[in-house]
């Protein structure tokens, strides 16, 4: 079964067309998410590999819980109930909640986030959620700017929190 599973290795990682057996629409989400759905070679590196060097990057970058309530100014009870109410991210580790640095800027927490935060689907990976927050979206196109910007760029600059709110609510 080893011998099976190693011959098909190459197949499974490096598909012929990653989009095969997805709908339109699960192809939108996805990409739109920050997943590169286009053909990997043998010898590139692997989905699992990325997301994995990425999730680590997450954990090695998140706040405790105390370290939250010191950035927010507030009793790391309160980070706790806002962990449960979903306005603020949390990994739970065997260590303890890890709070991903994405939702946080350096005076506070990212403005209009715990707006957001709540529209996420809870069956979101940590990648996911730091992709969306992370890479520019063309429905955030800033005219003033001439580009797009990341849903994070987004909060940071006073745009109205609704937009990112509304496509949380999509990406779930």
């Amino acid at each position: 079964m080893l011998a099976v599973a190693v011959a098909q290795l190459q197949e499974v990682l490096y598909p012929e067309e990653p989009r095969h057996d997805l709908t339109e629409g699960e192809t939108d989400v996805l990409t739109r998410g920050g997943l590169d759905l286009s053909r990997r070679e043998a010898g590139e590196e692997s989905a699992l590999a990325s997301t994995t060097a990425r999730y680590a990057a997450i954990l090695g970058t998140s706040l405790t819980t105390a370290e939250a309530a010191r950035r927010l100014g507030v009793d790391p009870a309160r980070i706790r109930q806002r962990l449960a109410a979903r306005t603020l991210y949390g990994i739970r580790t065997p260590q303890g909640w890890r709070l991903p640095a994405f939702q946080f800027h350096e005076d506070g927490a990212l403005p209009g986030i715990e707006e957001v935060l709540p529209r996420l689907g809870t069956h979101l990976h940590p990648v996911a959620i730091h992709n969306f927050l992370s890479l520019p979206n063309a429905d955030l196109h800033s005219e003033d700017l001439d580009r797009d910007l990341s849903p994070r760029e987004w909060l940071r600059a006073g745009f109205p929190t609704q937009a990112i709110a509304d496509l949380a609510a999509v990406l779930s």
